[in-house]
């Protein structure tokens, strides 16, 4: 038996929770030494949580944790995607197999490759009144926790009931995606894909697993 996050207090310091770490980050001393890590949580009522752990104990709370696509059967797998938004379509109510719901259907592209997104519910009437708002152009999305499925022999990134969409987010990631695309050349069209002058590009994707992520204690050692 597993608690929930959304039961969890200050009345006791023992809990069993069964959840899916979304994200983990780093927390970096004066002297670039790793203090401990950062953990988004998710649980099977769309509850998220931040959670710390010290270095010193990462190494037992490691053990405790499965990589997603190791020794797990049919894993279900939620991704967080950026790109800009392209063929945003406003948001209407169809009907479905589950009753009439709101949609709103855009693209979106890092400037190589481009992708349906579709958001339901009280996501898609959210997301509608963040374009609405939105001033700066390209619009730069950030989706967290979806779910990504092949249709017709394309990729399509449906929204889960703990998805976020955020628009022009003001981090590091949504600037460094504008200062590529503009710097690629990138144009934004009203009613379909741009084109992009081509750029000779290398990119390599650094993993790690979480065994080998409990033996490191200082940054230097993670690649970034």
């Amino acid at each position: 038996m597993f608690d929930q996050l959304s039961s969890l207090d200050t009345s006791r310091t023992t809990w069993k929770v069964m959840v899916r770490v979304t994200r983990m980050w780093p927390s970096v001393s004066s002297t670039n030494e790793i203090k401990g890590y950062n953990f988004i949580l998710l649980d099977d009522n769309n509850t998220h949580v931040q959670a710390f752990a010290y270095a010193d104990k990462w190494k037992s709370i490691s053990k405790n944790m499965v990589e997603a696509n190791a020794g797990v059967e049919n894993p279900t797998f939620s991704t967080d995607v950026i790109g800009v938004v392209e063929e945003f379509e406003r948001v209407k109510e169809i009907q479905t197999m589950y009753g009439r719901r709101d949609i709103v259907k855009f693209r979106i592209t890092d400037g190589r490759y481009s992708h349906k997104v579709s958001c339901w519910t009280n996501l898609a009437v959210y997301t509608d009144k963040l374009f609405e708002e939105a001033v700066e152009t390209p619009i730069i999305a950030i989706v967290t926790s979806t779910k990504l499925k092949i249709f017709k022999s394309s990729v399509q990134i449906s929204t889960l009931p703990s998805s976020k969409v955020y628009f022009n987010l003001d981090n590091d990631l949504v600037d460094a995606m504008r200062q590529r695309i503009e710097a690629e050349g990138y144009k934004s069209p009203e009613n379909a894909i741009a084109e992009l002058t081509p750029v000779k590009t290398s990119h390599v994707l650094e993993t790690i697993s979480l065994e080998e992520l409990a033996t490191k204690t200082n940054m230097d050692d993670l690649k970034v």
